[in-house]
C-alpha cells in the first residue's frame, strides 16, 4: 500500500485520477477504486481479475453495488444500469449468466 499525500481533500474523482496516473506510471495491470465507506466480499478482487483476464475487450469492471446492509441493490448503481449503457446486462442478470455479477463498461 502506498499513500499519496496531497495536502488537501481533493474529492473522490480528482484523488482517483492522481492514484490512477501513479499506478499507470508504475506499470500496474489493474487498479481497484474503493470508497472509504465501502466493503467487499473476500473473493471480490480475485473474481474481478478473472473476468478481466477472460475478457480483454472490457475496459472497466466493477462488482455489483449493494446498499449499506447488503439487503438490496444500491439505488444509484441501479440508475446506471440501463440498456444503452450496459447492453445485455439485465438479461444476463435474470439468466444467471456469469457476467451478471459485474457491471461492465465497454470502451
Amino acid at each position: 500500500v502506498e499513500i499519496i499525500e496531497t495536502g488537501a481533500n481533493l474529492g473522490f474523482g480528482k484523488a482517483n485520477n492522481i492514484g490512477l496516473k501513479k499506478a499507470l506510471e508504475q506499470g500496474a495491470d489493474y487498479v481497484f477504486l474503493l470508497n472509504q465507506d465501502a466493503w467487499v466480499e473476500k473473493d471480490c478482487i480475485e473474481k474481478l481479475v478473472g473476468v478481466a483476464v477472460a475478457n480483454k475487450e472490457y475496459g472497466i469492471i466493477s462488482p455489483f453495488h449493494f446498499n449499506y446492509d447488503g439487503s438490496a441493490a444500491d439505488h444509484y448503481f441501479l440508475m446506471m444500469i440501463n440498456p444503452n449503457d450496459c447492453p445485455g446486462y439485465l438479461a444476463d442478470s435474470f439468466s444467471k449468466n456469469v457476467k451478471a455479477h459485474f457491471f461492465l463498461f465497454f470502451p
